[in-house]
């Protein structure tokens, strides 16, 4: 089974081998132009020339970005380092600067493709409806944004113009001060702006955000973007619908008993009360009757969630409830017809006439998805439902749940939601998942709907809710490798800050040591698929299926 394309291959190894003849090309044109015999002009002229082969895309990119008004993109720092550095006259380094970074950009372009390649493995390219929309979610301009990125940017760029100021002041003064030539506080100055630059930190970031994303997605969770995963980590209450979540929309009718009725007699009665009933027993129960309900004899009908459903025809009440609403209107049900689990009993005059006992079709996987989110987040799981509160409980009990709400009406819905939300601490997220239409939005931090709600935050199968251990997981991991590579990249930023203030390296050292770091970065965000906990789900995924 293939999986989702990158790009076209034969396109992008092109470009690479390209590049690789335009940086060959440059070299030897640099080796020429200091092994041969030549005049100053003359080995500039060839300096210039090798720069310009190996990074005329660079000049380009520089330009495009001073039309763009980017004037700290860095294209133009680069540029801009390479020019003086070259009028400074340390042509030799400046051109080797952008050799340097070329082959540094060709690596990474490298690690690139083979980490991209990886994570489109996860997704078989079959055609399916889960292949097709993670194309498109990680095709959307802002689907991969970093709030980490975001949250230091503004704070690298203003580091990047201190960094600025301080070469201009270092490059003037320190000659003015110590014995310092002008040419090396100009290059120490060049290379402390290339240290502060922060292109290493960029790269990496949206890489481990589609690693997640792919990895929730190979597990049927679709989630819309980066900021929605990074929120998946922060969750620790999680809300679950009964209801075509844990449990088919509508249970099945087990078995119907009547001390004073025949069977036909008893289901057209049930019917008529279930006919305006907008209950999820109501469904069952019409479809057992085969005959024809005329509503025009229906003259009341109410819904009591949580209790059952009651009408009035031609004068007479009949209902359909559970035993705590028969016990509260003293009306008496036989020991013998008394039964646990999902039954209703219905009573026509106020008078006991049958009971009608439901089956529940629980998904399998509802247990397993309730203790993994325990297990591996400490996750608090709460359920709802429209039920009884015998049913609820019982049902709690059998997935899992840590608490149940029962007689849930859309509106009490949100108002749980809200209250469960309040209740949390600062940080911490609430997960809503139900089965909802658009048109229902709760005060929930994720909205994760089952079915193909497009608007949703995120989207699954009744099969695909399985993968929410995995997905919960995978953003964990995402949110602690970025926050490692931001680390290192600090670190070692400071320490070729220290470096070239020193003297003690050059400035195509900086600018491709920079890209090595950016090549670990990136190596070091697909690391989330070998997490040894996201593994450990898989197999016990396999395993339960």
């Amino acid at each position: 089974m293939s999986s989702i394309p990158v790009k076209d291959t034969g396109i992008k190894d092109a470009i690479d081998i390209i590049k690789i003849v335009r940086i060959l090309a440059a070299a030897a044109l640099l080796i020429l132009a200091n092994t041969l015999n030549v005049t100053a002009f003359t080995f500039v002229v060839l300096s210039v020339a090798a720069a310009l082969i190996a990074g005329f895309d660079l000049v380009l990119n520089a330009a495009a970005a001073i039309g763009e008004k980017d004037y700290f993109n860095y294209n133009i720092i680069l540029i801009f380092v390479a020019v003086v550095g070259f009028a400074a006259g340390c042509a030799n380094e400046a051109c080797l600067l952008i050799i340097m970074y070329q082959l540094g950009s060709l690596l990474l372009g490298y690690a690139m493709y083979r980490s991209r390649k990886e994570i489109f493995s996860f997704i078989p390219d079959d055609g399916s409806d889960t292949a097709e929309a993670f194309r498109e979610i990680v095709s959307k301009p802002t689907a991969l944004k970093s709030s980490v990125l975001t949250k230091t940017a503004p704070i690298m760029d203003m580091l990047l113009k201190a960094a600025l100021l301080v070469a201009l002041i270092y490059a003037v003064l320190m000659p003015l001060i110590t014995e310092m030539t002008y040419v090396m506080s100009i290059r120490r100055g060049l290379m402390l702006i290339l240290a502060a630059a922060p292109a290493s930190a960029l790269i990496s970031f949206p890489l481990s955000a589609e690693t997640g994303l792919a990895l929730a997605a190979s597990h049927g969770v679709l989630v819309k973007n980066s900021e929605v995963l990074e929120n998946l980590s922060h969750v620790t209450a999680a809300a679950f619908d009964k209801d075509e979540v844990f449990a088919d929309a509508c249970p099945k009718l087990a078995s119907i008993s009547s001390p004073i009725l025949d069977n036909g007699t008893f289901k057209a009665l049930a019917a008529y009360v279930a006919y305006n009933s907008q209950l999820r027993i109501a469904v069952p129960i019409l479809a057992a009757y085969k005959g024809t309900v005329m509503p025009q004899y229906i003259e009341k009908s109410n819904d009591i969630p949580g209790c059952g459903m009651e009408v009035t025809i031609h004068g007479v009440p009949l209902c359909i409830m559970t035993k705590d609403v028969f016990d509260a209107r003293n009306i008496a049900i036989p020991e013998k017809d008394v039964r646990g689990g999902f039954t209703f009993y219905m009573a026509v005059a106020n008078k006991y006439a049958g009971r009608i006992c439901f089956k529940e079709n629980v998904n399998p996987y509802a247990q397993a998805v309730v203790s993994d989110l325990k297990e591996f987040g400490g996750i608090r799981t709460v359920l709802l439902s429209d039920d009884s509160e015998g049913a609820t409980a019982d049902f709690a009990e059998t997935v899992g749940a840590d608490e149940f709400h029962y007689g849930c009406t859309s509106e009490k819905k949100a108002e749980i939601l809200e209250e469960i939300k309040t209740s949390l601490d600062d940080g911490e997220k609430l997960m809503y998942v139900s089965a909802e239409n658009g048109e229902f939005h709760s005060s929930a931090d994720i909205d994760a709907r089952v079915g193909d709600d497009d608007g949703a935050d995120m989207r699954m199968s009744s099969v695909g809710v399985f993968g929410l251990p995995v997905a919960y997981t995978a953003s964990k991991r995402v949110c602690e490798i970025q926050k490692a590579n931001l680390i290192a990249i600090v670190l070692l930023k400071l320490v070729l800050v220290i470096l070239a203030l020193l003297g003690y390296a050059t400035l195509w050292f900086i600018a491709f040591i920079d890209m090595v770091l950016a090549c670990a970065a990136v190596l070091n965000s697909i690391q989330v698929t070998n997490d040894s906990l996201i593994s450990q789900l898989k197999n016990r995924m396999g395993s339960r299926k």
